[in-house]
């Protein structure tokens, strides 16, 4: 029982996919097949144009006749592959901004198959041209996303200019000092000692002005710098001077030594402690005098 019941199954999924795929394969019959116009051009007399996509080139004027039910207008159409001319049966007339714009073309699909267009040839004075006709009864649209007349693009903004400050309030920057180049040796090593001289100089007004920072220092604060310190001070000097490209003199700088502090005349020491008179001591006995005289005198006084 199994057996036939998964036979069953089978059997009718084969009818049901067999079933859909008739059906889509009419479907696919019945749709319309996209053409070229070098195709269309290429068709006989009274052939179906199934579809195509082109765009406007021109359009011309709506014709008809006095008490008629019919009227037509004739555009020229055009892609990639050639340029054919159309009439548009008792249709909404196109207009002169549909020119460049792009549409697509469609037979629709009734009992009697596709219909809407055809291809046909347009004889006048024994010349033969070309031609679709288009009935009421095709389908027609612009293609989705194409603009008949793209909107201009949006001009850009007015730069903006900045008005010139007045000149009083102008900030005149200062040229750059010209760059100064060391000299190029000519031949000796006069050039290069002068050069070598100027900063043996500008080294030692260095080392002067560091040592006079300290000075200034010790007067107003006590503290003693130490020789690293003024070392270094005389360096920053030194670098900061190079940096601005100054230039020591020839001559060497005179060094002034500071003037040595007076030194205070030491107090007199008080008799008790003074081993010897001083030259201007003028009261009592001096030692050699009371041992020349024999010592002091005794006291015979018995008490």
């Amino acid at each position: 029982m199994r057996f036939f019941s998964r036979l069953a199954n089978r059997s009718t999924a084969k009818v049901f996919w067999d079933s859909r795929n008739r059906q889509q394969q009419q479907k696919d019959d019945s749709m319309p097949r996209m053409i070229s116009i070098a195709d269309a051009i290429n068709m006989g007399h009274g052939e179906t144009v199934p579809g195509f996509r082109a765009k406007i080139a021109k359009v011309g004027k709506q014709v008809t006749k006095p008490g008629a039910d019919w009227h037509f207008q004739k555009i020229t159409l055009k892609d990639g592959t050639g340029v054919i001319e159309a009439k548009c049966w008792n249709r909404d007339l196109f207009q002169e901004s549909d020119v460049n714009r792009e549409f697509i073309f469609e037979c629709t699909d009734s009992q009697k198959g596709l219909t809407g267009m055809k291809r046909v040839d347009d004889t006048w004075k024994d010349k033969v041209t070309p031609q679709i006709d288009i009935a009421a009864a095709a389908d027609i649209g612009p293609v989705s996303g194409h603009s008949p007349n793209p909107a201009p693009a949006p001009a850009a903004p007015a730069p903006l200019y900045r008005v010139p400050a007045p000149a009083s309030l102008r900030q005149t920057v200062p040229a750059p000092a010209p760059r100064q180049t060391a000299p190029q040796p000519a031949g000796d090593w006069s050039e290069v000692n002068a050069v070598l001289n100027r900063q043996i100089n500008l080294r030692i007004r260095c080392e002067q002005a560091a040592i006079r920072v300290s000075e200034v220092i010790y007067a107003e604060t006590g503290y003693a710098m130490q020789p690293e310190e003024i070392e270094r001070r005389a360096t920053a000097f030194y670098i900061e001077l190079n940096r601005k490209l100054v230039t020591a003199p020839a001559t060497p700088p005179v060094w002034k030594k500071p003037a040595a502090p007076a030194q205070p005349a030491p107090a007199p020491l008080p008799p008790s402690q003074m081993t010897e008179p001083p030259d201007d001591y003028a009261g009592g006995v001096s030692p050699g005098e009371l041992a020349a005289e024999g010592g002091p005198e005794e006291d015979t006084v018995p008490f």
